[in-house]
């Protein structure tokens, strides 16, 4: 998360987990060692900071939700609602308010919460409600593993939804909101876009990809994906590429290594902030 010229992000390293802050954009950098989850796994599943003091981090496996106001020194343990196993999909609308998906044990009955508070206290506002979330312009947009998308407002009243083509198909890998209209999805190995709110669909790319940035005027940023087998393993290979004439044409940058974006966040017009791997990357068209 990228505040002026503070940088916190989750990291983890052999001895410890924990978070990397930089208050010179990347210049010098200094670490706080946390204990979050079981030892072994995938600890963190988000986090999120409201300010450069005020943030919140959310855990796979165990149930836990912690919660700073002093940059990471020290945390809390905040209570949330009952069904816990997994809170992911930590969002805030633009009021700064706090949003994420929770969902028992089983990896089932995933519920929506929220917190008014900048993390305190949080309520359950949408049960069974979907997988992934999405924020735009103060209206939350639920995935599900059915392929559909639906649409509430901020209180959790539905407002619409829509399926994306065969439900039973190969599910939605990555999907990016430019308006409640134009949405771009990448599912299976194809990419799709539409100006519609869902109605109509266009094939725009035929590999499968990640989604760093799409607009309302044909713009589009991504990280194609492919796999190669050479000799008796597997190997991913990306290239970045843009479109500026909604997939028609693509400009594509070098093929490397590596296939795993982390949290996206657009500084800019035509500058991001990414990882990759284990490297945090400033892009710049």
């Amino acid at each position: 998360m990228l505040h002026e010229d503070t940088i916190i992000l989750w990291a983890q390293v052999r001895s410890g987990d924990g978070i990397l802050y930089t208050h010179d954009r990347g210049k010098s950098w200094a670490g706080r060692k946390i204990k979050l989850g079981r030892k072994y796994y995938y600890q963190t599943s988000n986090m999120h900071f409201l300010s450069s003091q005020v943030g919140v981090i959310t855990s796979h496996h165990d149930p836990k939700l912690l919660r700073t106001e002093d940059s990471g020194k020290t945390w809390d343990t905040i209570k949330v609602p009952e069904n816990t196993g997994i809170i992911d999909y930590l969002q805030k609308d633009q009021s700064g308010n706090l949003y994420a998906i929770i969902r028992n044990t089983s990896f089932n009955n995933p519920n929506l919460i929220k917190s008014t508070d900048q993390g305190i206290k949080w309520d359950t506002i949408i049960e069974n409600c979907g997988w992934e979330l999405k924020i735009f312009e103060n209206k939350l947009f639920v995935l599900n593993d059915q392929n559909l998308i639906s649409k509430f407002d901020l209180q959790g009243n539905l407002l619409s939804s829509f399926t994306f083509s065969n439900p039973n198909e190969s599910a939605i890998r990555d999907w990016f909101i430019a308006d409640e209209q134009n949405i771009m999805i990448s599912r299976g190995n194809s990419t799709f876009t539409t100006s519609d709110g869902g109605s109509t669909w266009t094939r725009v790319l035929d590999q499968a990809c990640q989604i760093v940035d799409f607009s309302t005027d044909n713009k589009a940023f991504v990280l194609i994906n492919r796999f190669c087998l050479e000799s008796d393993y597997g190997v991913d290979y990306s290239t970045f590429a843009y479109t500026e004439d909604g997939g028609e044409t693509w400009n594509k940058g070098e093929e490397f290594a590596g296939t795993y974006l982390g949290d996206k966040q657009k500084l800019g017009a035509n500058k991001y902030l990414t990882s990759l791997g284990d490297n945090l990357f400033e892009i710049t068209k």
